[in-house]
């Protein structure tokens, strides 16, 4: 009975593990961002933020190329609050390809109290081919001269 229950168990593991989530994009748009904003929403009418991608676009798993993205939020939060992401447009350009996309509204960006924003967001694909949508979990960082982010996308 023993060795049944963990060879169930280690079934559900490995299957839990190598099928890609309810919201996954396809083809897969994976992998990690860094980059700076270059306008605050107050002055921009939008957060806008520039930077390099390097992961996986669609078969391609060495993918390095340049995101930017406008997101329209709430105020930024204080004191450990969330605020709501209400929308923006994105974009992932390489050398021989670009997707691009809009930012959903629901998304959060939570005070961390250290000059730190937690993001979450969800970012739909609209160029041809792709379906699904992509999770980004990332920070911003205010402790600098000009604010910086960092994050995946899943």
């Amino acid at each position: 009975m023993r060795k049944r229950t963990i060879s169930i168990l280690s079934v559900g593991l490995i299957l839990l593990l190598v099928t890609p989530t309810a919201f996954a994009s396809s083809p897969a748009i994976q992998g990690g961002v860094f980059g700076i904003e270059l306008c605050p929403q107050f002055i921009c009418g939008a957060a806008i933020f520039s930077g390099t991608f390097v992961g996986r676009l669609g078969t391609n798993f060495n993918t390095v190329g340049n995101i930017t993205a406008a997101m329209t939020h709430e105020e930024l939060p204080t004191g450990g609050a969330c605020s709501l992401i209400k929308g923006g447009l994105w974009e992932i350009k390489t050398f021989l390809r670009k997707v691009q996309g809009g930012v959903q509204y629901g998304g959060l960006i939570c005070d961390n109290q250290d000059g730190t924003f937690a993001i979450h967001a969800t970012l739909v694909p609209t160029s041809s081919g792709y379906s699904g949508s992509v999770a980004f979990e990332g920070t911003l960082n205010h402790n600098t001269l000009i604010p910086t982010f960092s994050g995946v996308l899943q």
